[in-house]
């Protein structure tokens, strides 16, 4: 992996960059009807518990999209926040936000369509054919810890970096990698922790859930979707969510077994650096 990842350790926040806050927005805020102004098809690109998402294409000017629709009654206020994250945000391995529509059952955010799947199905794909190697994941690697500089910079905290919230734009080999499900992020001051538990227990960091974190919660939950990358498992594992907790809390990595035996000392530094 070499320094093309390791130069990127820069983006852990413990060195407290200045934050830069926009006071503009970069989407629009509809009052009207969504139905007016695009052909909502009923292709779905992914599913949630209360809502879905669905390919979309502007009547007048033929682009297509793709629509993230959330229940009002489920989680319409945690729908309305993300797109006012969202509308912060504005950077090539983040997904884009073009405008927003609400109605008396849904919120609806309007998005760039990808189509590329996720990233950890290339990344089993690519294993299986023998494709997969350490400078592959170290590209993809260092768009995600862009995404993630570039958030914390703007005083953003994702709260969620899991390979299942890492789409690819397409399904081409050189396709970028997208940072999507912003439903647990939350804005953030340094010196100021945050004490909110969010998370799932394979990603989440120690200091999580001891109820006292900041923005490096990120670097943390980036090390262990690296970890998985580059050896197809996550370094702490359980029965169930409460052993694997106890085994976060630990923190213990280790780089044993044959995934790990063509893998560079320098890759396994940058992940032990980011687990630590």
């Amino acid at each position: 992996m070499g320094s093309s990842c390791c130069s990127l350790e820069q983006a852990d926040s413990s060195n407290k960059p200045e934050v830069i806050q926009f006071s503009h927005g970069f989407a629009l805020l509809n009052d009207g009807r969504i139905d007016d102004v695009y052909d909502v098809s009923k292709t779905k690109l992914g599913e949630g518990a209360f809502g879905g998402v669905y390919l979309a294409t502007h009547k007048d000017t033929k682009a297509v999209r793709a629509v993230k629709t959330t229940s009002r009654m489920a989680l319409g206020g945690e729908a309305v926040e993300e797109s006012k994250t969202l509308r912060r945000l504005n950077h090539p391995n983040v997904i884009r936000l073009y405008e927003t529509f609400q109605d008396a059952k849904c919120v609806y955010l309007v998005l760039e369509a990808c189509t590329g799947g996720e990233l950890l199905d290339r990344i089993m794909e690519e294993t299986r054919s023998v494709r997969w190697t350490e400078h592959k994941a170290a590209t993809y690697f260092k768009q995600v810890l862009s995404a993630v500089h570039y958030m914390h910079m703007n005083g953003i905290v994702h709260r969620d970096m899991r390979p299942e919230n890492c789409i690819l734009q397409d399904k081409s080999p050189e396709a970028e990698v997208k940072i999507i499900d912003f439903n647990s992020a939350c804005s953030f001051e340094h010196g100021k922790p945050l004490t909110e538990k969010v998370g799932s227990p394979y990603y989440i960091a120690p200091e999580v859930i001891a109820g006292s974190y900041g923005p490096k919660y990120d670097i943390w939950s980036c090390g262990v979707v690296l970890y998985i990358m580059l050896s197809g498992a996550p370094p702490f594992v359980g029965d169930n969510d409460a052993s694997i907790l106890e085994s976060v809390k630990r923190g213990e990595v280790g780089f044993e077994g044959a995934s790990w035996s063509p893998i560079s000392q320098d890759a396994k530094a940058l992940v032990q650096s980011m687990l630590t």
